[in-house]
């Protein structure tokens, strides 16, 4: 056989074998391709500016989150934003008078050295007058690696990455269908769910997690948690109270460099002329209690509010501590897992902050909400009837 014969044949071998793998990927990348999972990011921002308000986007295979909320802000100029990590999403439009004023960048940042790149990627052109400001516990955990200086250099490098570009589409593409073929193999993903996914095609609904579940960011940037599943809810938490898990690291003492870092947050959103209303969120009243017996372990959380109060008080913003949740009537029927609290309950905590602060207050519909929160019995969301995010089932 000549030289080129034996290629030939090598390459025909290479290729009966390989194609197996590579048939298994297509399928697996036209099925997310008709699901919504491999959506332009940008393209469907731009869209839920625009309507209609029953889309969903629920990605189960990547989490382009940050750019997501990037755009989205840049795209609407809100006169007001809540922003934070996913344990802002619950600030729903229709709590403020103006409800195409108002956004919802929760999950735009996961730590204390994101919030400044992201306030400064929107145009100081003067149309932001207003932040509701979530910042997690564990932020202030001076156990936590990105308070130390060389992490946290790179952690704002990488962020400010994140916001400008995303994944290229083969990327993107390769590792979502590696992911699905992975649940399907392992059947953590069951087969016949593939047809729901299917049936849902030309929706406004993107990702699984959207058409199998019903959950995913709406329109408001808010997100809408349709299904939850209520048995251990709180286990995975309690279980990282004791091993110190992600997001409960142990630790004693307040970051000195977090708060430090909060203050030239809070001045430069003064030099803009942005208010500030801020908060520590709630735990579920099972968590917290938890928290509160393993006080040796968290000497940081017992007590922040009293240190991270004056730094907003300093520029003459608002500072909530709602850490327990019961202070305003919660309960753990009020939460979807061991953190993240209800639409019901993120109503009660905006009226009690809209009272206390004048600002929040001239856009906060605090009479709407109180009527919406006495006349409804359902312990996770709220009806308003100007929502068309309800029409989804």
């Amino acid at each position: 056989m000549t030289p080129d014969g034996s290629i030939r044949l090598l390459a025909v071998k290479a290729a009966a074998y390989f194609a197996p793998a590579g048939l298994v990927l297509g399928l697996a990348a036209g099925f997310l391709s008709v699901s919504g999972e491999l959506v332009d990011i940008e393209k469907l921002a731009a869209r839920q500016a625009e309507g209609p308000e029953d889309s969903l986007l629920g990605l189960a295979y990547s989490n382009p989150v940050f750019r997501y909320k990037s755009l989205s802000v840049a795209l609407r100029k809100p006169e007001v934003i809540a922003l934070g990590s996913s344990r802002v999403m619950e600030f729903r439009d229709f709590f403020f008078k103006d409800r195409g004023g108002f956004y919802n960048a929760g999950g735009g940042v996961s730590m204390l050295q994101h919030y400044g790149p992201f306030v400064q990627s929107i145009p100081a052109d003067g149309k932001l007058k207003l932040i509701v400001l979530g910042l997690d516990h564990s932020y202030f955990n001076d156990k936590r690696p990105e308070n130390a200086r060389s992490d946290a250099v790179t952690a704002v490098c990488e962020y400010r990455s994140a916001l400008k570009r995303g994944e290229s589409g083969f990327q993107a593409a390769r590792k979502a269908s590696l992911g699905l073929i992975r649940d399907l193999f392992s059947r953590r993903l069951a087969a016949g769910r593939m047809i729901g996914v299917l049936a849902l095609a030309g929706s406004d609904r993107y990702g699984f997690t959207a058409r199998i579940k019903g959950n995913g960011f709406m329109h408001d940037g808010s997100y809408r948690y349709w299904t939850i599943d209520r048995s251990g809810m709180f286990d995975e938490f309690l279980s990282y109270i004791e091993t110190g898990g992600p997001g409960f690291e142990h630790g004693n003492a307040v970051s000195i460099s977090a708060l430090r870092r909060l203050d030239e947050f809070l001045g430069y959103c003064r030099s803009r002329s942005i208010h500030v209303a801020g908060f520590l969120p709630p735990y579920a009243p099972t968590v917290f209690s938890r928290l509160r017996r393993e006080k040796a372990q968290y000497g940081y959380i017992h007590g922040l509010g009293d240190r991270v109060g004056p730094v907003f008080a300093r520029h003459a913003f608002s500072f909530r501590d709602f850490t327990d949740a019961t202070g305003i009537g919660g309960t753990d029927r009020e939460f979807v897992d061991g953190i993240h609290g209800s639409e019901r309950l993120y109503a009660k905590l905006f009226v009690e902050m809209a009272e206390k602060d004048a600002s929040l207050a001239e856009y906060a519909d605090i009479r709407s909400l109180k009527e919406l929160l006495s006349s409804s019995t359902d312990q996770y969301r709220l009806y308003h009837a100007a929502d068309g995010s309800r029409a989804l089932p």
